[in-house]
């Protein structure tokens, strides 16, 4: 069963979020799924999963960044890291008290940039009990060379392309933000059970990056290797791997607190 919620933040802004939930009573564990990049709730990675997180008795949610999607807030002002970081913050606070989930069973999963804010928000907030990267950016992207930073200085902005939302232009002050972030450094804070998946084909968020960010990380932990991009949404047949992997793992740990 998956329901449309409304999840006011510490911004003054609501978030467009979506709600999966097992079939059976609860209270039940919950896994707070954060999209990538330009990403959106209803992506096909993260509704799949939130399905089959479903299914197999862990209530899911997911939502779009302040300032994205159907959430409340501009790219301009309101898209930034540090917001992102904070609604997972308000997402869990209103979870706890609002949904049939157990507070010691709480798992965050995260794609891309997500990956970014997950680790650092799985460092900050004592309640997450399981982490999950799938494809996760430690920092600041490798294709913003110093050239196009210069000239997203001087400029002001710089446009991106979406496939869902068209042209986005985000101010510099969105890079300044998010230059703030360092999985490498944050992961250091993260003492929770871990599982880091990489994709062997992604030029985005490298497997070497990932497996870096899965050395650093404290025991216990789990690092996966799929022969697939960034876009493994896109391939059912992996995307079926990847989300199978991906329950087992918050189903072991978990469903055993």
């Amino acid at each position: 069963m998956t329901k449309s919620l409304t999840i006011p933040t510490r911004l003054g802004l609501n978030l467009a979020a979506l709600y999966d939930a097992p079939a059976t009573p609860g209270p039940h564990p919950l896994v707070i799924l954060l999209h990538g990049f330009l990403g959106w709730k209803e992506e096909g990675h993260l509704a799949t999963l939130a399905a089959e997180l479903a299914q197999s008795g862990i209530a899911a949610i997911r939502f779009d960044a302040p300032g994205s999607g159907e959430s409340q807030g501009t790219w301009a002002e309101h898209y930034r890291v540090s917001n992102y970081l904070a609604a997972v913050a308000d997402v869990l606070t209103y979870a706890t008290a609002n949904l049939p989930v157990d507070p010691q069973r709480i798992g965050l999963w995260a794609h891309s940039m997500g990956g970014l804010v997950a680790v650092t928000a799985a460092g900050q907030l004592p309640g997450v009990a399981a982490l999950c990267g799938s494809e996760p950016t430690t920092g600041n992207s490798s294709s913003v060379t110093p050239a196009k930073l210069a000239h997203w200085r001087q400029a002001g902005w710089r446009e991106y392309p979406s496939s869902r939302f068209g042209a986005v232009n985000l101010p510099i002050a969105y890079y300044d933000d998010r230059a703030q972030y360092n999985g490498l450094v944050a992961i250091k804070d993260v003492h929770v059970p871990s599982l880091f998946i990489a994709g062997t084909n992604d030029h985005l968020v490298s497997a070497a990056s990932v497996k870096k960010l899965y050395k650093a990380a404290h025991e216990p932990k789990q690092y996966l290797e799929f022969p697939t991009n960034h876009f493994y949404k896109k391939d059912p047949g992996m995307l079926a791997k990847i989300n199978a992997a991906t329950v087992e793992f918050f189903v072991q740990v978990l469903r055993s607190v």
